[in-house]
């Protein structure tokens, strides 16, 4: 919102992001990029999916996940093998631990 209280176009939010990016020597992002890359360091630093649906305006935690957080194939790996003490079973065989999945990417 403006001073007035009027939306700010998303015009004006485009340029003021490559304005504020160029003075700084970044790369151009839009703000789509900047909306993928804060959604997932959110997951990353484990703030709850529902509060970052919210911080991004979305109805269902669904659309943030599907279409805003970034997939990191070596996070999941992680994740699944904190399954193997609770369950006493080995998910991910050792002789696969240390390849690279060809399918994942």
């Amino acid at each position: 919102m403006n001073s007035l209280g009027h939306a700010l176009s998303s015009d004006y939010l485009w340029d003021t992001l490559d304005k504020i990016l160029k003075r700084h020597n970044f790369k151009h992002l839009s703000v789509y990029q900047l909306r993928h890359l804060f959604a997932t360091r959110c997951i990353d630093v484990n703030i709850p999916v529902n509060q970052i649906k919210q911080y991004l305006g979305h109805a269902l935690a669904s659309t943030t996940m599907d279409y805003y957080v970034e997939y990191d194939e070596n996070t999941n790996k992680a994740e699944i093998e904190k399954l193997e003490p609770i369950n006493n079973i080995q998910i991910v065989p050792e002789i696969l631990k240390g390849m690279k999945c060809n399918v994942c990417t």
